[in-house]
């Protein structure tokens, strides 16, 4: 995954993040989780969040958001041929 940075201060963090197309199966980042709540916005998608901890999972469509409440496990998932755009909030507590 590609993660930049359009901002990053003591109140939280926001960003873009690109997770390229898969190859021979879905690329996937890693399982995170933050201290603070977390949003996420598809710009250019299907993106998939899976929600580890609670086995539940969620498809973005372009210009469908997402809440990620503080400390919830999640992984994205890319199962199309191109990349996927998502901009991504994470407040500090």
């Amino acid at each position: 995954m590609l993660l930049r940075f359009i901002t990053s201060n003591d109140f939280g963090n926001f960003g873009e993040m690109i997770l390229p197309a898969g190859g021979y199966g879905p690329r996937y980042s890693e399982p995170d989780k933050h201290e603070g709540d977390g949003a996420i916005y598809c710009v250019d998608g299907p993106v998939t969040i899976n929600l580890n901890e609670l086995q539940e999972s969620f498809v973005l469509e372009p210009g469908d958001s997402f809440f990620l409440p503080a400390g919830t496990s999640y992984q994205l998932v890319n199962f199309e041929a191109k990349p996927i755009t998502c901009v991504f909030a994470i407040t500090k507590l």
